[in-house]
């Protein structure tokens, strides 16, 4: 490793410190070379340790003078200019790789948490197209089983509302047969007690089964219309709940 190389690797180490106290800190090694001179280059190297080293003594001393502090510790030998603290054990540092891969996985967790943010949001973006081009394909069915859905509603509901009919009218007449039959008997019995008596019996019959059939109009109209009504009640809100579990899905 060169000068040059060796200057790199360090400001590379150092690029976290504020720029200030970076440049002060490779301003004073690029003299400290200078002042040793080229043809101490791997001399000065091998006594400055590594470049991991270097930023590990520098990142110490920042903030109190990285020129004053070396200096305190630096001096000239016979070996040519070296500096004690260099030697000191407890500046044990990470290698590089290791710096460059904490870094990356910085990012890479960064980059990760934006990608899923983005995928997100092309899920949303996708999901809306995807609905709104399902609901043109599908609208003419949904149109054709609206219409199926109300013209069958219509149809029960004007069955119901005929065989009620029906009821109510047969109910009417019978009443109305039993009651004439019944006077008609009643005056028949005293003229001719058999036949009177038969023909009162008949219009009892009647008017028994004219009370019946309005009993069972009744009936049907308490429970057929309740129960059609509530079965279009019940479709109505399945249909809204399926939409509104599709609105809060996406």
């Amino acid at each position: 490793m060169n000068r040059a190389e060796y200057m790199r690797e360090l400001a590379y180490l150092l690029q976290d410190l504020p720029d200030g106290e970076k440049e002060e800190a490779l301003q004073y090694y690029e003299d400290y070379f200078d002042d040793a001179g080229p043809e101490k280059e791997a001399q000065v190297i091998g006594e400055l340790g590594s470049p991991e080293r270097l930023a590990a003594i520098i990142r110490e001393g920042a903030g109190n003078g990285f020129e004053a502090e070396s200096e305190e510790y630096a001096e000239y030998t016979e070996n040519g200019y070296c500096n004690d603290r260099y030697r000191e054990p407890q500046y044990e540092v990470v290698p590089p790789e290791q710096v460059r891969r904490s870094r990356l996985e910085d990012n890479g967790g960064r980059e990760t948490e934006w990608s899923e943010k983005q995928c997100r949001r092309r899920h949303g973006i996708l999901f809306w197209i995807c609905a709104v081009i399902g609901m043109i394909f599908l609208l003419p069915f949904l149109i054709g089983g609206a219409a199926v859905f109300f013209g069958l509603s219509v149809v029960l509901f004007c069955m119901a509302g005929g065989v009620m009919l029906a009821v109510i009218v047969a109910a009417a007449a019978l009443v109305v047969a039993g009651l004439i039959l019944a006077g008609v008997g009643i005056g028949k019995v005293f003229a001719v007690p058999l036949a009177g008596m038969a023909i009162f019996g008949v219009g009892l019959i009647l008017l028994s089964f004219g009370v019946l059939a309005v009993w069972l109009a009744v009936l049907l109209c308490g429970k057929a219309v309740p129960g059609i009504l509530h079965m279009i009640g019940n479709f109505l809100n399945f249909v809204g709940r399926r939409l509104r579990r599709g609105g809060v899905t996406a």
